[in-house]
C-alpha cells in the first residue's frame, strides 16, 4: 500500500504533463489505471508478473516524442520497479540493466533506500557509479549561475547528478558577459566548476 501511494504521487505529479491535446485526460487515467494494476501486482505474491505491466508501460512511455521532466522521472521509476522485481527472483544482470536504464533517464533518480532490500541499494549505488558523474558549482561570486543544457540552473555550493560524459555550459551573472566553458564530468566521480 505504502508502494502503491509513492507511485500515485509521482504519476500525480507527472503524468498529468506528458500530453497534450483532446484524449490527454483519457490517457493520463488510463496509464494510471496501469501502474495501479502493475503496483497491484508487484504487490501481490504474484509479483513476478508485474514484470511484463510494468514493460508495457515503459514501451508505452519510451515511444512518446518529448517526455517532460517530470514524465521522465515516471519512466525512471517504472524502470526502477521493474529492477526491484528482478533482484527480488535473483536475476541481478536483469536488475542492473533496468537500474540503468533508470538513472540514465533520470540521473538524479531518489530512491528512499529505507524502504528497499540493502543489497539493491548496493546495487543501485555500483549501477549509479559506472553511470552518474556530479557537477559541482565553487562559482565566485555566490550570485553567479551555471547553466547546464537539461538540468537545473546551478549555484555556488549547489551540486547536481549528470550523465557522465562531456558538457557545454555558460557562467552567468547578472551584468556580466557570460563564460561559456565544456567540462568532462566522469562517471562516479565530482566535477567542480570554477570562475
Amino acid at each position: 500500500m505504502i508502494r502503491r501511494n509513492v507511485f500515485s504521487a509521482l504519476l500525480a505529479l507527472g503524468a498529468v504533463v506528458f500530453l497534450a491535446g483532446p484524449t490527454a485526460a483519457q490517457d493520463d487515467t488510463d496509464l494510471q489505471n496501469r501502474l495501479d494494476a502493475a503496483m497491484a501486482v508487484f504487490n501481490s505474491a504474484d509479483q513476478y508478473d508485474s514484470i511484463g505491466l510494468f514493460s508495457e508501460i515503459v514501451s508505452d512511455l519510451e515511444a512518446r516524442a518529448d517526455l517532460t521532466p517530470e514524465a521522465r522521472g515516471v519512466l525512471a521509476r517504472v524502470f526502477f520497479q521493474r529492477a526491484e522485481v528482478h533482484f527480488n527472483f535473483g536475476e541481478n544482470d536483469e536488475a542492473a540493466a533496468d537500474l540503468g536504464s533508470a538513472l540514465r533517464t533520470d540521473p538524479n533518480l531518489a530512491i528512499n533506500e529505507s524502504m528497499i532490500s540493502p543489497k539493491l541499494a548496493e546495487l543501485l549505488a555500483e549501477t549509479r557509479t559506472g553511470i552518474v558523474g556530479f557537477l559541482q558549482s565553487a562559482v565566485l561570486p555566490a550570485d553567479a549561475v551555471v547553466h547546464v543544457e537539461g538540468a537545473p540552473p546551478l549555484y555556488s555550493g549547489q551540486q547536481i547528478s549528470l550523465l557522465a560524459g562531456s558538457y557545454s555550459m555558460r557562467i552567468e551573472r547578472l551584468g556580466y558577459s557570460g563564460l561559456d566553458l565544456t567540462l568532462e564530468v566522469p562517471a562516479g566521480e565530482t566535477t567542480m566548476v570554477q570562475a
